[in-house]
């Protein structure tokens, strides 16, 4: 037996009441007090000014220019193809970088630049981690490379990852600083390039 229906049944909430006649016709019907209309040029998006000051970023001021010791070709910096002749050059780059890290005050930078002739424009270095406040700017055209010996990488603190090595939980880093690690409040700037020879086979 289909039960009767009342002429029509109104569901109140907040907002428009929608009211369902017999028959199953549905109309909708809006609240005197609730309709508001406005014309579309009186609507304005106010946002609070920014009363921040800008200032254009600036480079610190250079304490040191280093000229670039080695050539370098599609295949990095030649040091004799043996891992020996590598790490003796990268090992004396690295303590010529961080003597003149130590010897820059707060606020300057060691600048990497081109060597006494325009084919002079590479270094070669260990993993380097600069004092607080003393930066890095690598001149145009100038290029850092990375070892290609993992050993040159290993991080000593943790001695349980090996630099080098890959393996189930072994993190992405495990054992290997980064190449270059600003110190706080310093960076890295220029137009020079680092390169960490990823695509090189390890010795």
């Amino acid at each position: 037996m289909i039960p009767a229906w009342p002429a029509a049944y109104t569901l109140p909430f907040a907002g428009p009441a929608l009211t369902f006649a017999r028959g199953f016709t549905m109309r909708m019907t809006l609240a005197p007090a609730l309709v508001l209309a406005l014309p579309a040029a009186a609507i304005t998006l106010v946002r609070a000014p920014d009363t921040r000051t800008a200032a254009e970023p600036m480079l610190p001021p250079a304490c040191m220019a280093m000229p670039a010791p080695l050539r370098t070709d599609a295949d990095g910096p030649p040091t004799g193809g043996t891992p020996a002749p590598e790490d003796a050059e990268t090992k004396n780059e690295a303590a010529q970088l961080r003597k003149a890290f130590d010897a820059c005050p707060q606020g300057d930078a060691v600048e990497p630049t081109l060597g006494d002739t325009a084919a002079c424009r590479a270094f070669l270095i260990n993993p380097a981690t600069s004092p607080s406040g003393v930066s890095l700017i690598v001149d145009g055209g100038v290029t850092v490379y990375a070892p290609r010996n993992p050993k040159n990488f290993q991080n000593h603190a943790d001695p349980s990852m090996v630099c080098g090595k890959v393996g189930e939980n072994y993190p992405v880093e495990g054992g290997c600083p980064s190449l270059l690690v600003p110190g706080s409040r310093s960076g890295v700037y220029g137009f020079g390039v680092l390169d960490g020879q990823g695509e090189c086979g390890i010795e």
